[in-house]
């Protein structure tokens, strides 16, 4: 069972032969023999690659040769789980013939999270583990991939300092253990870790990537930058640290670079709908609107049925079309984006039509739909603050101030961080200049990297210390 950072072993020669005995049987439109292991790694291949029907073309072609062979069982089991036939895919893992195998019992697993019966998971995880057994490392290991996959990423974090007090000489335990500090946000034990491990493997791209991310988490952007093309400078190739580049040069306003490390990304991962959209983000920040459009419409299409991303795809469609003077298209295509959220994320549908009726200069529809929101959230302060930061696209400062101003007042403690920067321009926008050099220091302070970010176009070129 293969997860999202094992797809380097495709690029593997034992693979890469099979895969090429494989295609040529196809061609040859004849049988050969293959392990069911090898066969089922070509399927995985085939579903990466979005080629449904060709994986499962492989697939059936390995039951035929080994029927009762745990592995492509279990890949028809997960695909109906991934289609959503919890019942179905329960049954074709309790019928599997060897309940003993381990990627069953790591199906079983999945199953319990898919249910949302994460402690029996988590007890039917650990009560496997033998610290004595050979491969406990490597089974523990697969163990953290497999809940943090499903976001529990303070019980992996508990795991990986397991991994790591049990099993010393496994050599990725201290790598998981800093990539579980980062999913916990305990970014600066992480940047000490990475530091410590780096002093030992500098060449190691997957250590710097980590420590580029952790100083992302810090919006130590520079900082950042500077890790991932140390990154980049081992492996040019490497995807992960491509899309990583992209992220932190559009938090530095850098669009069109990130434009071109998307567009390297996509030459290797040209399925992803998630860097689509990312690309289409950098593309709308160059005024390239078609493009951006275009990059989302293939995003669209590229997948048969719909993605965890296909919400966001929608949103972004309909934002792009707004900008590009099609109102009622915009407006239609959010009525399509509400058929994949859920009922505690319909405030965001009325946020997202109140911001294109407010980019169309219509006040009162857009004030309607921001109440709509605000009277349905489950979480009121952070839908003031998305208004907020909707009214301050569109420069409503006045307003927008007096937000931002009331939730640093009455918010939790994470408000100034988040809403100081802002207070400032609107500060500055507004021209109450008193106001704006009363609150400047203070938003520096408190996320000099925002502050930044905002200003960088009225005061290029300076450090946020810099202003006046």
């Amino acid at each position: 069972m293969l997860r999202s950072e094992d797809y380097s072993f495709f690029e593997e020669d034992d693979f890469k032969e099979a895969l090429k005995q494989y295609e040529a049987m196809l061609r040859e439109e004849r049988s050969v023999y293959m392990d069911a292991a090898d066969l089922t790694d070509i399927a995985e291949y085939y579903m990466v690659k979005g080629r449904r029907e060709d994986a499962m073309t492989c697939i059936n072609y390995a039951l035929s040769l080994h029927p009762d062979d745990p592995d492509p069982l279990v890949f028809l089991a997960r695909e109906r789980m991934f289609d959503g036939d919890l019942d179905v895919a329960q049954k074709m893992c309790d019928e599997i013939p060897d309940q003993q195998d381990r990627e069953v019992q790591f199906l079983k697993a999945e199953l319990l999270l898919r249910q949302g019966k994460e402690l029996d998971c988590f007890r039917h995880l650990i009560n496997l583990y033998d610290e004595s057994d050979e491969e406990a490392d490597l089974y523990l290991h697969d163990c953290i991939d497999l809940i943090a996959d499903y976001f529990h990423y303070e019980k992996a974090l508990e795991w990986a300092q397991l991994l790591c007090k049990n099993h010393p000489d496994y050599q990725p335990a201290q790598s998981l253990l800093c990539e579980m500090l980062i999913h916990n946000t305990k970014f600066e034990e992480a940047i000490a870790e990475l530091e410590r491990q780096l002093d030992k493997q500098p060449y190691s791209r997957a250590l710097w990537r980590m420590l580029a991310e952790a100083h992302y988490g810090l919006s130590q952007y520079e900082e950042a930058d500077e890790a991932i093309d140390y990154a980049l400078a081992i492996d040019e190739s490497d995807v992960d640290a491509l899309i990583t580049k992209g992220n932190i040069l559009m938090q530095l306003n850098r669009p069109g670079e990130a434009h071109d490390h998307y567009t390297k990304y996509l030459r290797l991962r040209p399925t992803n709908d998630y860097a689509m959209y990312l690309d289409s983000t950098a593309l709308a920040l160059l005024d390239r609107l078609d493009d951006a459009l275009a990059i989302v419409e293939k995003a669209l299409t590229t997948h048969p049925v719909p993605t965890a991303n296909t919400a966001t795809l929608l949103s972004q469609k309909a934002f792009l079309l707004s900008r590009t003077g099609h109102l009622s298209s915009a407006l239609e295509t959010l009525n399509q984006y509400k058929e994949h959220i859920t009922e505690a994320e319909m405030p965001d549908y009325h946020l997202h039509r109140g911001y294109i009726f407010l980019e169309n200069n219509n006040e009162q529809d857009a004030r309607e739909e921001f109440t709509i929101a605000l009277i349905n959230s489950d979480n009121k302060e952070d839908t003031l603050r998305k208004i907020a930061l909707i009214l301050f696209d569109w420069q409503y400062y006045d307003f927008a101030a007096q937000i931002f101003l009331q939730l640093i007042q009455n918010g939790n403690a994470g408000q100034p961080e988040n809403c100081l920067p802002y207070l400032a321009y609107c500060y500055y926008g507004m021209g109450k200049l008193d106001d704006y050099h009363h609150v400047l220091p203070e938003a520096i302070r408190r996320n000099r990297s925002l502050t930044a970010t905002l200003f960088a176009q009225v005061y290029p070129g300076k450090a946020p210390e810099e202003f006046d």
